[in-house]
């Protein structure tokens, strides 16, 4: 009877919190496509204003705020033919993957939240763009913001939730399971509830010792060490995992300073890879072997003898446990957790917007 962490993967030494760095798919996008949309959208304005053009556009009865959302479309349409093929060749292959077309509402989520991602700097480089008088300092400007809240913000993040929420050393934890075990969680030990349990079922059956019980004991003291154990796994297992909640709390509380936080989020969860999925399978794996060993146990107590060591059970017993099956959690269970990520989202997409259309219209003044 043992509960251990995963182990041999790198997701052993990182919580939610400091999956950060990886070079995978998602960590290289949620890189470059900022820097992507900044190198097309930075002289928008700006470079127009050096080269004595945007004068003219504006003369020619153009509306600033129709002049930045012709920009957006135009840049968004370029943008479309770096990253549209990427994204629909992953949708295509999830299509083909075994069992990957029921993923499919998961991937156009991912999609349509990629596409939020990449307006929202895209409206921000063009609110800076207006603003500043050369596009290089447009370029410094957002170059700046994206080196802040995609490598500052989520360091700090992980660092901060490891000072306000530290979690035990593998050492630690392991020496707090094993003496739990020795002297049990309310400080009665497992020995001195089996022999209570014993006397119990002796003045339950009127025996006198376990030999002459109708069932064999020993399966019920299997049961019973299982079932202590497991509240010791219940135990500390829950405090840990409540800690990572927190970290995660606290994460998330980071990211209304970066998006690129908020889609990271966004990103596991609808792929697949977050911690609260991780959690689920293994609590489903948990239980389903406790099942498995609770049947076990009962067969030994009500079908085989005191002090028969080969008993074996009979086919019909193996016959009646299900495989395991892994029941991961519906698209709509999904969006309801990332509830705040999308808020953090579609608020700084708001908010760039916003910028974008109060900058333009000081261009407005300022040329007018």
């Amino acid at each position: 009877m043992n509960q251990n962490d995963a182990e041999g993967e790198p997701a052993r030494d990182a919580t939610a919190i400091a999956r950060f760095g990886e070079l995978t798919a998602a960590f290289t996008l949620q890189m470059l496509l900022p820097l992507l949309v900044i190198l097309l959208a930075f002289p928008s304005f700006a470079g127009e204003r050096e080269a004595g053009t945007l004068r003219q556009v504006l003369s020619m009865q153009v509306s600033p705020v129709q002049l930045l959302f012709g920009k957006a479309l135009g840049a968004a349409a370029a943008l479309s033919m770096f990253i549209g093929p990427i994204l629909l060749l992953g949708l295509i292959g999830l299509t083909f993957a075994p069992g990957g077309a029921g993923y499919l509402g998961h991937g156009f989520v991912l999609v349509i939240v990629y596409i939020i991602y990449a307006l929202i700097f895209l409206f921000l480089t063009l609110a800076v763009s207006a603003n500043v008088k050369s596009a290089q300092a447009a370029l410094v400007v957002m170059v700046g913001f994206w080196a802040v809240s995609s490598f500052v913000l989520p360091r700090a993040a992980s660092d901060a939730s490891r000072l306000l929420y530290p979690t035990p050393t593998a050492v630690s934890f392991q020496a707090g399971i094993d003496e739990a075990m020795q002297s049990g969680l309310n400080g009665v030990s497992p020995d001195t509830v089996v022999q209570q349990r014993q006397e119990q079922t002796l003045a339950l059956y009127k025996a006198e010792t376990v030999e002459e019980l109708p069932i064999n004991f020993q399966g019920m003291i299997f049961d019973l060490q299982e079932k202590l154990g497991n509240e010791v796994f219940d135990k500390f297992y829950g405090d840990l995992y409540a800690i990572f909640d927190q970290q995660t709390g606290l994460h998330q509380m980071f990211s209304v300073g970066s998006p690129r936080m908020a889609m990271q989020l966004a990103s596991m969860e609808l792929s697949g890879t977050a911690l609260t999925q991780h959690l689920e399978f293994t609590g489903q794996a948990e239980q389903y072997r406790r099942d498995l060993i609770e049947g076990m146990n009962r067969d030994i107590t009500f079908n085989s003898e005191a002090g028969r060591a080969d008993y074996r059970a009979g086919p019909e017993l193996w016959a009646s446990i299900e495989p395991f099956e892994y029941k991961p959690a519906p698209l709509g269970t999904l969006l309801s957790r990332l509830g705040p990520s999308f808020m953090v989202m579609f608020l700084w997409l708001a908010l760039s917007i916003v910028a974008g259309v109060l900058a333009v219209r000081k261009v407005k003044v300022t040329l007018g």
